[in-house]
């Protein structure tokens, strides 16, 4: 593989949701690179022993008529990126 198509694939992050049921950040950055857009935003809470807890985002993709579910392990990276897709996304809805 020449060097080229390595550096090309850096940062790229292949996710499937039959292998994935969660993924991290950087395959919801691969999709958004891609052209996918997020249509909507969920976040759900899951609470562990010893007052441990996480929060998974559910979101909704679209492009060009085609849906994806993604379920993404948030962290503050990720909650900076929805926070901005949330004001647009709210934006849109509030126009139509």
């Amino acid at each position: 593989m020449s060097k080229t198509l390595i550096e090309q694939d850096e940062g790229r992050r292949h996710w499937c949701s039959q292998s994935e049921e969660v993924t991290s950040g950087d395959a919801l950055v691969s999709m958004l690179d891609a052209g996918w857009q997020i249509s909507s935003i969920a976040r759900e809470r899951h609470h562990f022993s010893n007052a441990r807890q996480t929060t998974i985002c559910a979101i909704q993709l679209e492009r060009q008529g085609q849906v994806k579910q993604m379920r993404v392990i948030s962290n503050p990276y990720i909650t900076r990126l929805l926070m901005g897709s949330s004001m647009r996304n709210m934006s849109a809805v509030a126009r139509r």
